[in-house]
């Protein structure tokens, strides 16, 4: 298995972020339970950063400095039926509901997300593969993009008709940067992404996040 995901843990959002990261992982290998991935979906963290001393949310003493919370963040999913990928051809994953959106960063019509507010972001997706057929050096792929290009993948051989899989990873982002992500498959049949929902009717597949960890520096 070749994955180019990562995780990360940062104080008071380390319980949740490190909960996300145990589904990516369990998800990616087949053990998730519905309960499980139904809270590491729809969990959310409130990230705290300090503005400059002095402005008008500090209070009246600067040099104690102050906390704003700061709650940017996007969670969409495929409510339609499940979605073809032909054998051989890499294939956008398409989106066409918000769980929620807290940045107006969800694009409908290109199913993508948009950062609207530049910093450090936790970026997770997840598919349901189905109709896989399972053949010697046959794999499947997902991809994660900023604006195109491949930023972290995951890669594993087809060993049955039905499999999940997901990634996730942390980079800076600026304003305009568009989101996406990727499918690639090579069992010479079409398979498909799967709509699944858990508990409550939480979406689990497919599913793409974007989480701000920390605001990027004003200009």
């Amino acid at each position: 298995m070749k994955n180019a995901a990562h995780g990360i843990g940062m104080r008071s959002r380390r319980a949740r972020l490190t909960a996300l990261a145990s589904f990516t992982l369990a998800l990616s290998l087949g053990m998730a339970t519905p309960a499980t991935a139904t809270q590491a979906t729809t969990e959310r963290a409130t990230v705290s950063s300090s503005p400059d001393p002095g402005s008008e949310d500090c209070g009246k003493d600067p040099k104690r400095g102050c906390k704003q919370q700061v709650d940017v963040g996007a969670s969409v999913f495929r409510n339609a039926q499940a979605q073809l990928i032909p054998s051989g051809t890499p294939t956008q994953i398409l989106f066409d509901q918000a769980l929620y959106d807290t940045d107006a960063m969800f694009d409908p019509v290109n199913s993508t997300l948009v950062v609207n507010t530049p910093g450090r972001y936790l970026l997770n997706a997840n598919i349901s593969w189905g109709k896989l057929v399972p053949g010697v050096n046959d794999f499947y792929s997902i991809f994660l993009q900023v604006n195109g290009s491949n930023i972290a993948f995951n890669e594993q051989v087809a060993t049955a008709a039905f499999a999940t899989q997901a990634v996730t990873t942390v980079l800076e982002l600026e304003e305009g940067d568009v989101i996406s992500l990727m499918a690639l498959q090579n069992t010479d049949n079409d398979a498909v992404s799967g709509t699944v929902f858990g508990n409550n009717f939480d979406p689990l597949a497919p599913v793409l996040q974007a989480e701000l960890l920390e605001p990027g520096d004003p200009a």
